[in-house]
């Protein structure tokens, strides 16, 4: 039986090859904050953010058409953050889509937009599951993440486009989730999306670093970062935005390991396959 964090055959033949189940990052923007490094074994010893433990791992259905994926988050950021508005888009629009959230606040100010998207964040809430598509459209078209009008930096495909063509997860396949954290000082929980290397059971327990100032194109400032346990790197993320005020700046050391050999696609194209295969839209058909 595979492993639960590893891409199936239909993963494989569908999207190409596993390049390590990674995100491309873009060109870095902005240096880290802390840029002294030292070493311990060979190993680099480097001051980061510990924004708190991993305590619980929720898995998304990312095969689901986007809609339902987006309605999967929304559910989870508001067991979360409640009707907090704020709390709301910080989740779910900053860490979960790797958005800007004060251009989402900007456009929820724009006449009673806010207290609509409360009104409609309640009814979500109170609604059955099977019947929420037009509710669930209206706060995705509100908040700005199914439509281009944040103007992302990072695509010129809206939000939940651009997830849908990186499989719905930026960290693609079986390997995305998304991790419970919590702060050991305000013990204020939030979620974080995350790529695992290591399977559930002993990601439990890891501590989650996010590197602070650092930017690269395709990640939030401070955003990327490293969930470390027992001196092994077992997931990463690049949305990790800061939740709390809490100082937590300390000295870790990053392990570094041999990374697992790409699997090649043996595949033909064109051939049978329980997945549709749909290649990333180029910017220029987009324009067209």
């Amino acid at each position: 039986m595979a492993n639960s964090w590893e891409l199936d055959e239909d993963d494989i033949q569908a999207c190409g090859y596993l390049d390590l189940s990674t995100f491309a990052l873009g060109a870095e923007t902005k240096p880290p904050m802390f840029n002294e490094v030292r070493f311990f074994s060979g190993n680099p010893i480097v001051k980061d953010d510990n924004i708190g433990m991993v305590h619980s791992i929720r898995r998304i259905n990312w095969r689901q058409d986007t809609l339902h994926t987006f309605s999967d988050l929304l559910r989870l950021t508001l067991e979360h953050t409640g009707l907090d508005i704020g709390a709301v888009v910080d989740t779910l629009g900053g860490r979960l889509y790797g958005q800007v959230s004060a251009k989402i606040l900007e456009r929820l100010s724009d006449g009673d937009r806010m207290w609509q998207l409360r009104d409609k964040l309640d009814e979500f809430l109170a609604s059955n599951p099977e019947n929420r598509d037009d509710i669930t459209n209206w706060i995705a078209e509100a908040i700005g993440l199914s439509n281009r009008t944040l103007e992302s930096s990072m695509s010129v495909l809206s939000p939940m486009r651009f997830l849908e063509e990186h499989g719905s997860t930026v960290h693609f396949g079986a390997s995305g989730a998304l991790v419970d954290v919590s702060c050991h000082n305000c013990h204020k929980n939030f979620l974080v999306r995350v790529a695992l290397d290591k399977p559930d059971f002993y990601v439990l327990g890891a501590k989650a670093y996010r590197f602070p100032g650092l930017k690269y194109q395709f990640t939030h400032a401070g955003g990327a970062g490293l969930l470390v346990k027992d001196r092994c790197n077992v997931g990463r993320f690049v949305w990790g935005t800061p939740t709390c005020a809490c100082p937590k700046f300390e000295d870790i050391e990053i392990p570094l390991h041999d990374l697992p050999i790409p699997r090649p696609n043996n595949y033909e194209y064109g051939q049978q396959t329980s997945k549709e295969w749909r290649p990333v839209i180029s910017e220029t058909m987009i324009k067209s």
